[in-house]
């Protein structure tokens, strides 16, 4: 007998309204869905604006405030009065070690102001006087260009970025040093690595992006020039340039004056978001800029988020529906009359199966659970309840979402619909007990459509898994522990040394971040001086802390090293009070910290830090990897400390070898030459009065009175000398300030050697370039002195031909100079004896003075005064061609050309 199954007409109609409800229904949800996505869209999009703008203002205004800050410390160092002392004694005295000295500590104490940048002083002639590192002191031409701006404008000046030899870039930033009258000095420029501070304030970004960054850029000519090394590609810094006619670049648009958002292709022609905007007061311009596929990256999450949204109540609504017909077709099939046999049979055979499939999961190692297509527990073995820890009964009245510990309850009923589909799937995932803990599962489902149930076989793989990550990790510990030996071996300093093992350690280590603290005598803290890794920030604001112990975890480990504990390890989910957390959201996910002392010379010098993202990881691996790093880097720093104490050890023996030689010399050279030179007039002094002591007449008495005369002269002619030169050597000559007519000055200088000249035949005449001043100020008295013995030694040293004197004018770096050029044709002084003339007691040749007597200090005293007067002497001579000495002094009046 069966009963009538066939739908009427009321249950089609009821069917076919309930179908059209449900489309409606959908449609309706998908615009919703849709308009939402929209709105989302453009509000993350308006946002991500207003982000770049703000960044971009606050990265122009950081630059700017740079710029400000290092203007006014280089102004405040060139008008210390200290420092304009220093400079003025190395002018005067550039030969004296002992004011160079004085000049060096001076930009000692600037360096340590200016935040370890380089201090470097040049004299007007842009050459160097001292530097604080004089092995990175030479000057290039962006340099000399910003020098040169400064001593015109009287102005802190910038130069443009520039690549040293050692492959750092720099800036430089020069101001001229004035004394007290205004007059230029020397030009003082602070040299600075853009990696110590420009280059990290722009890259640095202040929300969590893989693709945002920052570049500097400048124009020159038609190109656009990037300033910095860039986030997405390494050596580009001064190097990479594209052309100003690319439409769609933003450097181009920024340089060409575009301000504000833009939507363009960067150098790697990806499409970006960017703000544009020039550094005011700088010829610079900064782009700040996002992907545009990251910014969309979050909307399209949401869409899709949305999406499944409305296809979760699409399918709830299914289901409602399926669930209705179910439950109609059910109580329909209900009064259907089956033959009782075979059900019987069915049902028999049924059971029997079902025993044996229960003997069998009983008997099974893995576990095994039977779900319905909600994902709900229908059936549940043994080995399941022994690995969840939860009771038969228990486990009957949850779900798989209950248990899964990786997956929501939308993916997990997103992956039952995708396995009833397919039929089956195999996947790993972690299922959490009933304490709470996790383990690992390898799970296989298979989809039985007759009884619409789902057969789950789950395996526990947490000590395979534990055993893969255990071999991992130490093949990444032993490959980090040897590329630090690597690193030890080729670093030739600490300041190499730290930086890449902390890059080591997180990169080949697996650690989330490392960084080297050592103790600042500065301060008299502990601070970083290296570090590398996520969350490297954290260590901006430990350094401007008032408690040392911040740097080691808030005070424990600090104290364990106090102590001697060789290796101190915390883990912060055990203790979370100690965890230096940026903030209460725990961006930087830190779980543990190790920390392991290293020595220099047997004391503690500082100590290696590192921080994992994973609990439970710095297990006895990590602490052996900790205390032979720390081993390492004290080896190296014994090592660092023995070549310093070397190299400075022989530095030392071979100064005090060359000060030994240079006093032995110049001591044989001032006996021999004194020793003629004051016994040849005494001799003529006391053979005059021996003649006088016997009969004589009134002419031979006359005669011998003059030898005495003249041979006392010339005696008091070198005590005088010796005098002068020591009162210059001590700095103890007073300049006057006189005005000094120059045509009286030549006459007067030129009256006596002219006619010394015609003694000997010689020809002898004077010049003055036109357009020179009528007058200048200075000290009589020195000037004619200097300019008389630079002619003397003219005529004394030329047999025949002739004796010049040229006056012309100059001007360099702001400064207007007088020459006075002495020529002869004389002998001559050899390229190699060039040195030697300005030295005390010193002729070119020793064979000089037997010929043409004299006793070496004329040039000495004249060169020591010009320079005290702002001037300086210079010789250039070919051996048996003449000489030609030029004599030049600063002068405040402008030349006339």
């Amino acid at each position: 007998m069966r009963v009538n199954t066939q739908p009427t007409l009321i249950e089609r109609r009821t069917r076919r309204m309930a179908t059209v409800f449900l489309i409606i229904f959908t449609l309706i949800l998908m615009v919703v869905g849709y308009f939402s996505y929209r709105a989302e869209a453009r509000k993350i999009t308006e946002t991500q604006y207003q982000i770049l703008a703000t960044i971009g203002k606050l990265k122009s205004e950081q630059i700017q405030q740079w710029r400000k800050e290092r203007s006014a410390e280089i102004t405040r160092a060139a008008n210390d009065a200290l420092t304009i002392e220093s400079v003025q004694n190395s002018l005067a005295a550039p030969q004296n070690l002992n004011l160079k000295k004085q000049l060096e500590e001076s930009l000692q104490d600037e360096l340590e102001a200016t935040g370890g940048c380089e201090t470097l002083i040049f004299d007007c002639n842009a050459k160097l006087l001292t530097s604080s590192d004089p092995d990175k002191a030479p000057p290039n031409d962006a340099t000399r260009q910003a020098m040169r701006e400064a001593v015109a404008s009287n102005t802190p000046t910038f130069s443009d970025f520039f690549r040293a030899s050692d492959g750092t870039v720099h800036i430089d930033l020069a101001e001229p040093v004035l004394d007290h009258d205004g007059k230029v000095l020397a030009v003082l420029v602070l040299r600075q690595v853009a990696d110590y501070y420009l280059y990290p304030l722009i890259q640095s970004w202040l929300t969590p992006s893989k693709s945002a960054e920052t570049t500097l850029l400048k124009r020159e000519g038609d190109e656009v020039v990037f300033l910095n090394e860039l986030r997405h590609r390494s050596g580009t810094a001064l190097s990479l340039r594209r052309p100003l006619s690319d439409p769609k670049l933003p450097a181009a648009r920024v340089v060409l004056g575009q301000t504000g958002i833009f939507l363009g292709k960067d150098y790697r022609g990806v499409d970006v978001i960017c703000d544009l905007r020039a550094v005011a007061g700088s010829p610079w311009f900064i782009v700040t800029k996002v992907d545009e596929a990251e910014i969309l990256a979050e909307v399209h999450a949401k869409a899709v988020i949305i999406a499944l949204i409305v296809g979760l109540f699409i399918l709830l609504s299914a289901v409602l529906v399926a669930w209705y017909y179910r439950g109609r077709q059910t109580r329909i099939m209900g009064n259907l009359i089956e033959a009782e046999q075979r059900k019987t049979e069915a049902l028999e055979a049924a059971r029997k199966v079902g025993e044996r499939h229960s003997t069998i999961l009983l008997a099974a190692m893995d576990g095994f659970c039977l779900l319905d297509a909600q994902g709900s527990i229908q059936e549940v073995n043994a080995a399941y309840c022994r690995m969840s820890g939860y009771s038969e009964d228990e486990l009957l009245t949850m779900g798989i979402a209950d248990l899964d510990a990786c997956q929501s309850a939308g993916q997990i009923a997103a992956n039952v619909q995708n396995v009833l589909a397919k039929g089956s799937a195999i996947f790993e995932s972690q299922h959490r007990r009933k304490d709470g803990s996790l383990f690992d599962v390898d799970i296989s489902v298979q989809y039985h459509p007759s009884d619409v149930l789902m057969a789950v076989f789950i395996r526990d793989i947490t000590a395979r898994n534990q055993a893969g990550a255990r071999i991992a990790r130490l093949s990444m510990l032993y490959a980090a522990l040897s590329e630090c030996s690597k690193a030890i071996v080729t670093s030739k300093s600490a300041a190499e040394l730290m930086p890449r093992i902390c890059q080591t350690v997180v990169e080949k280590g697996g650690l989330k971040m490392a960084w080297i603290a050592m103790p600042d005598p500065a301060s008299r803290m502990v601070l970083p001086v290296a570090s590398f890794g996520v969350g490297t920030d954290y260590l901006a604001e430990i350094r401007i802390s008032s408690d040392p112990a911040d740097l080691f975890g808030r005070g424990p480990a600090a104290k364990a090293i106090r102590d001697g504990v060789e290796v101190w390890i915390n883990d912060y989910e055990n203790e979370p009070s100690l965890a230096p957390w940026r903030d209460v959201s725990c961006r930087y996910g830190w779980k543990s910290c190790g920390v392991s002392p290293f020595r220099s010379r047997g004391k503690t010098a500082g100590a290696l830090v590192v921080y994992s993202g994973i609990g439970g990881a710095f297990d006895e691996e990590v602490s052996a990897l900790l205390l032979e790093m720390a081993d390492n880097i004290s080896f190296a720093l014994d090592h660092y400390a023995e070549e310093d104490e070397r190299k400075q050890m022989e530095n030392q023996l071979l100064k005090a070898l060359d000060r030994a030689e240079t006093g032995n010399r110049a001591k044989r050279e001032f006996l021999t030459v004194m020793s003629h030179e004051l016994r040849t007039p005494l001799n003529g002094i006391l053979g005059a009065a021996e003649f006088l002591e016997g009969p004589l007449s009134d002419a031979e008495h006359k005669e011998w009175v003059e030898v005495i005369t003249l041979s006392g002269n010339q005696l008091a002619k070198v005590v005088d000398d010796i005098l002068m030169l020591s009162n210059v050597e001590r700095n103890n000559i007073k300049l006057e300030s006189q005005t000094v007519f120059i045509a009286d000055l030549v006459e007067l200088s030129c009256k006596g050697i002219s006619k010394a000249a015609a003694d000997k035949g010689l020809a002898f005449h004077h010049e003055m370039a036109p357009g020179l001043p009528r007058h200048l100020i200075g000290d009589m008295s020195y000037i004619s002195q200097i300019l008389l013995n630079l002619l003397s030694n003219a005529v004394k040293f030329t047999q025949r031909g002739s004796v010049a004197l040229r006056l012309a004018g100059t001007a360099s770096v702001g400064l207007n100079w007088l020459e006075f050029v002495v020529a002869d044709t004389g002998v001559g002084i050899a390229s190699e004896q060039l040195d030697r003339i300005f030295h005390p007691f010193t002729q070119a040749d020793s064979s000089m003075h037997r010929i043409y007597e004299g006793t070496g200090l004329g040039l000495t005293i004249s060169q020591q005064l010009a320079k005290a007067m702002g001037g300086s002497i210079d010789v250039s001579s070919i051996l048996g061609e003449g000489s030609t000495f030029t004599f030049r002094l600063p002068i405040a009046t402008e030349l006339v050309n």
